[in-house]
């Protein structure tokens, strides 16, 4: 089974060369029209392939006594996550409800085709997880 890596893209406007920018302290630039379009095809056809493949996920108890999960694809490990992604620090999620509902926010990234499928802070506010220690 092969995946195609593709990188987080700003969104870019229908005209050459400008660009939006976010708020947040992500760079921002801007690609051809071309490429877009090649890289928008490519997610598709991961998503696509995504849809065909068995994707699963085990909560785990982390070494500080918190909880982190590991995604299986067809059986095989594809993500082990034993910290809270997208903040400082090495510390497990607090919960086991917490390590489940960002499990399955990364399952349906996976199936859009979002490889890898990153989280941001914003999306565990969202899901009202708890970051502090």
């Amino acid at each position: 089974m092969g995946f195609i890596c593709l990188f987080h893209l700003t969104a870019c406007t229908g005209q050459s060369g400008s660009h939006e920018t976010a708020s947040s302290a992500t760079p921002s630039y801007s690609i051809p029209d071309s490429q877009a379009q090649d890289l928008i095809k490519k997610k598709a056809v991961i998503a696509h392939q995504m849809a065909d493949e068995q994707i699963t996920y085990f909560v785990t108890h982390t070494a500080d006594g918190k909880f982190g999960y590991n995604i299986f694809i067809d059986g095989k490990i594809y993500i082990e996550q034993q910290t809270i992604p997208a903040v400082a620090g090495n510390h497990g999620f607090a919960t086991k409800e917490d390590a489940e509902k960002i499990a399955l926010l990364a399952i349906e990234k996976l199936k859009r085709g979002e490889v890898p499928p990153s989280i941001t802070v914003e999306e565990l506010k969202e899901k009202q997880i708890t970051i502090n220690e």
